[in-house]
């Protein structure tokens, strides 16, 4: 479905059947509104699209954003539709659940906000974290690559779960990982006159590389490597 003007979805049901649903400048598709499509959705322009729990999308289907477009994500259950996202404005919702693996993407240009009680799980999938992004919910590594980019992360709310995988702090970045944060494998590497502080969180194995010019503080929790 193409429209030559505008949406404007509030509520109800949208029922687009196999057709792409277009979303550009001006037009909009709040989350009360239940989505039902097997085609694509393309948010473009400034277009914003919220998808949560009472949307069906097939298996088949792509969210795309693009431009300056927002996608407002409050999927619990992690469906199994993908997601591309080159820029614009991603925002996990408050106890959201996102998992990115090969088949799904968040390029560098997208501005990311994981927030309170959100989950992003990367499966097989590379993120690069900058001071466009935010990171207050989880970021659970299971064999992907988290790049971070002079970003300062210090919310009591952000948790790092690692078990596999690799997370680069590097250029200048200062994160803090709190309780909520469990390290048990994978690669940590500090770069490029970066911190990583460590307040009660938990790192019981892993590899961790630091460079002459950055520094791991332990200020309390626990630390035990492989």
């Amino acid at each position: 479905m193409t429209a030559n003007g505008t949406l404007h979805g509030n509520s109800g049901d949208l029922i687009a059947g196999t057709g792409n649903l277009n979303i550009g400048t001006g037009s909009y598709i709040e989350n009360e509104v239940a989505i039902q499509t097997s085609g694509n959705i393309n948010i473009t322009g400034d277009g914003i699209v919220g998808i949560d729990d009472n949307d069906t999308l097939a298996s088949s289907s792509v969210i795309s954003l693009k431009d300056n477009g927002t996608l407002n994500y409050g999927n619990t259950q992690n469906p199994s539709f993908k997601i591309e996202a080159e820029s614009g404005n991603l925002n996990l919702l408050e106890n959201s659940n996102m998992t990115i693996d090969g088949s799904s993407s968040i390029a560098d240009a997208v501005a990311l906000d994981i927030q309170k009680n959100a989950t992003l799980t990367l499966a097989s999938a590379e993120i690069n974290l900058d001071k466009a992004d935010k990171w207050n919910g989880t970021i659970d590594n299971q064999g992907g690559t988290i790049n971070t980019d002079n970003i300062t992360q210090s919310s009591s709310t952000a948790a790092l779960i690692q078990s596999d995988g690799t997370t680069n702090i590097d250029k200048n970045s200062n994160i803090t990982l709190g309780e909520k944060s469990e390290i048990s494998g994978g690669d940590i590497n500090i770069t490029n006159n970066s911190v990583l502080n460590i307040v009660n969180a938990h790192i019981t194995g892993g590899n961790m590389t630091i460079d002459e010019n950055s520094a791991f503080v332990v200020k309390n929790g626990t630390f035990e490597l492989d």
